[in-house]
């Protein structure tokens, strides 16, 4: 599927609101299933839908989405710090429901104060301190395999990288950096269940076990503190107030979750692309210059999964009445192709500025994009100084790919000898 035509409606909802096919927007698909171009063809189609009987509303549109993104007051994302701090939310999955006393004023600036207590360890300056850990990270994962002439590189390089960066920056000990990584992974891979459908595990072992490990680090960083970000964490204060114990948790659970598959996904996206473009391996070889610009335009045009926003007021949003409470969702994949933005429509490796919403966009954007931009260009120079030219390892139909929770491809075969 390609063309917008392809795409139809399978009924409308109480609003005119279309109800696509479940099918058009799949969880894990072939590595030689077009999906992007599926959603391409929904959004040329449809500016909002919802997904078959899930009361949803996607939102398809560039502007739109920058639009949803920069109102946090009307359109709230629930504050992960307080969702993941709490033990019990996590474990059970409840969700953030707006209560007839919330304040999504008070809620929109108590995320902001959070984020300005931790800023330093997420500013551009502070993150290049740790290139050089993070070149040094990079080469002995390499040293690991480059003279082997194949790899798997989600499993053998970028499952790791960001991972082993995170641990050390969070001050756990090297000897638990691979539990903690088959922790994340495991955490984030979709499961059958019992009714054929796939899910994540959020409350299973593995989620168990990255919360009492975080608990211990904390409990360890109170008693002997140290120059980790965990320490920073228990000891800060917002605005003269030292950090609940449940904030605490959250900033460290966020962070724990949030490098396992972040850059890992966002690696194997690029790493896919350049096995199939032996032009774009020899720019990045010759001129490690170019690697951010080629970096931001494949997380644009192969960006993961999205984000959702909860509707806080009954509001009319581009003719279509919503309901506080209601529940929006933008794919970054969808909209950062949208041809309404200028130059959209095409692919272009020096493209700067480049205004994608992978990062998300307005006051909740990505805390973390610094490290991840740094990290990726470290990944990719370090990769091409041992490994200048490859090809995949596999016939594509080999490969599969996990759309849902963004995870990308969960084995990529490289070979180069």
């Amino acid at each position: 599927m390609t063309a917008a035509s392809t795409v139809k409606a399978i009924g409308v909802d109480e609003r005119g609101i279309p109800m696509v096919d479940p099918a058009f927007v799949p969880q894990v698909v072939g590595g030689d299933v077009d999906w992007r171009g599926q959603l391409d063809a929904l959004r040329e189609a449809f500016p909002l839908f919802r997904v078959g009987e899930d009361k949803t509303i996607w939102v398809t549109r560039h502007e739109t989405a920058r639009e949803l993104f920069a109102d946090g007051e009307t359109f709230y994302e629930p504050n992960w710090v307080q969702q993941f701090g709490s033990h019990d939310a996590l474990l059970d999955g409840s969700g953030f429901k707006p209560t007839d006393d919330f304040d999504a004023v008070a809620g929109a600036h108590r995320q902001v104060r959070l984020r300005r207590a931790v800023m330093e360890h997420f500013t551009p300056k502070y993150v290049k301190t740790w290139e050089p850990r993070m070149h040094e990270v990079a080469r002995e994962l390499l040293a690991r395999f480059s003279d082997r002439g194949e790899c798997d590189f989600v499993n053998e390089y970028s499952k790791y990288f960001f991972p082993y960066l995170s641990a050390q920056w969070l001050g756990a000990p090297k000897k638990d950096w691979d539990q903690l990584v088959q922790w994340q992974h495991e955490i984030f891979q979709l499961k059958p269940t019992t009714e054929g459908d796939r899910m994540l595990h959020m409350s299973g072992q593995a989620m168990n076990s990255v919360l009492q490990y975080v608990s211990g680090l904390i409990a360890e960083k109170r008693v002997n503190p140290d120059d980790s970000f965990t320490s920073y964490a228990v000891h800060t204060t917002v605005d003269g107030t030292p950090l609940t114990e449940e904030e605490v948790r959250g900033i460290m659970t966020i962070t724990v979750l949030g490098s396992a598959h972040t850059v890992t996904a966002h690696l194997g996206e690029i790493f896919r692309h350049l096995a199939d473009h032996p032009e774009h391996q020899k720019l990045v070889a010759e001129d490690p210059d170019a690697i951010d610009a080629l970096g931001e335009e494949l997380l644009r045009v192969r960006s993961p999964f999205g984000h959702s926003r909860v509707v806080t007021k009954d509001i009319d949003f581009h003719g279509v009445q919503l309901h506080r409470g209601e529940q929006l969702f933008v794919m970054y994949s969808m909209v950062n192709r949208d041809p309404r933005c200028p130059g959209f429509d095409q692919v272009d490796v020096e493209r700067r500025p480049n205004p994608h919403l992978a990062f998300n966009y307005g006051p909740r954007r990505c805390i973390g994009l610094h490290w991840a931009r740094f990290a990726r260009n470290v990944a990719i120079e370090e990769w091409h100084k041992q490994i200048p030219s490859y090809r995949l390892g596999v016939d594509v139909t080999e490969l599969t790919e996990q759309i849902y929770a963004g995870t990308g491809f969960p084995s990529l075969p490289l070979v180069w000898k």
